[in-house]
């Protein structure tokens, strides 16, 4: 169950990051830096309930990421860029995680 889950999840927020591009990400520069994934590398039951909660918690950070993207701020152009980088990042790093999950149980 939690693999079609994550299968969902990866769909979704490839489709929102394609969405986003041609606003946000220019640079097509950034990958994923496989957060999460070296986690369920060492995870070898899907079972446990730990690739769950590690999608769980990409799936707040990533939230928390698009709420900072869409806030207005008086903050410096470099910052505000910066954490469009981080943004897409996160992005990657979720897609490549819930991607992960999804094609464990094949």
């Amino acid at each position: 169950m939690i693999q079609f889950h994550a299968d969902a999840i990866a769909i979704e927020t490839r489709t929102i990051r394609k969405e986003l591009e041609p606003v946000f990400f220019t640079s097509q520069g950034d990958q994923a830096d496989e957060t999460g994934v070296n986690f369920l590398n060492r995870e070898t039951d899907l079972g446990s309930g730990r690739p769950a909660e590690t999608l769980f918690k990409m799936i707040s950070e990533n939230h928390a990421a698009i709420l900072s993207a869409f806030t207005v701020s008086n903050k410096n152009p470099a910052v505000a860029v910066s954490e469009t980088r981080g943004l897409r990042r996160s992005f990657l790093n979720l897609e490549a995680m819930a991607t992960k999950i999804s094609n464990a149980g094949e």
